[in-house]
């Protein structure tokens, strides 16, 4: 696959492949990307075991939840698959995004496919790959210059962090707070697909490659 076949792709089980193939997909982008699609379902998940199970497994993607509460929220959701009207593949792929996370190795690639489509359909999962990674497998990892960081008392960094807290619903990035960091960016001096991708329509979501990347996260 080139960069230009990526960047119109729709397919994202060649898009997967092809990433699973060169190594360019890390255990943290695969969970986060799990999450995104169990994110699409949100408002079909009624049961708030299901919604903790995709908070949760978001957080340990990060670092910022621990193992004891990940097996927590693991048994109330599948506690939650029995018990209440959340049955469906929502349900299910709400499960799946903590089994991803549990597992500490990936998961086949099959079954990734398979619960990103029954989370949410086919209509976004490429956008969502292409908000994670950019285009990171075609390119060296881009360096934000320091000066960027570090301009207007680091408020480009700050700015990064307040989008990636501060999500919508369905854990989409706030696309007014993603608006005032591609001007800070501008105003800093970093411009180009940085910015341009910021501006882009998305879908941007934890783990949106150019927030990772003011933030040092791989």
């Amino acid at each position: 696959m080139t960069e230009q076949e990526w960047a119109a792709c729709g397919d994202v089980g060649r898009m997967l492949a092809f990433l699973w193939a060169g190594g360019h997909l890390s255990e943290r982008k695969q969970r986060l990307f799990t999450c995104a699609c169990a994110r699409r379902a949100w408002q079909l998940l009624t049961d708030g075991r299901n919604r903790r199970a995709v908070e949760v497994a978001e957080r340990y993607a990060d670092g910022e939840a621990g193992r004891i509460e990940l097996e927590g929220a693991l048994r109330e959701a599948y506690a939650a698959r029995f018990d209440s009207l959340d049955r469906g593949p929502p349900a299910h792929a709400a499960y799946c995004a903590l089994e991803t996370c549990r597992r500490g190795a990936p998961l086949r690639l099959e079954a990734i496919v398979t619960e990103a489509r029954r989370a949410s359909g086919h209509w976004d999962q490429a956008d969502l790959l292409r908000d994670l990674l950019g285009p990171a497998p075609f390119r060296p990892l881009l360096v934000v210059p320091a000066a960027v960081l570090d301009w207007s008392g680091g408020l480009v960094v700050e700015l990064a962090r307040s989008a990636r807290e501060q999500r919508l619903a369905l854990g989409h990035l706030d696309p007014q707070l993603l608006s005032v960091l591609a001007d800070a960016l501008e105003e800093a001096g970093a411009g180009g697909e940085l910015v341009e991708h910021l501006r882009g329509p998305g879908p941007h979501v934890r783990g949106c490659h150019v927030i990772d990347l003011l933030l040092h996260k791989g």
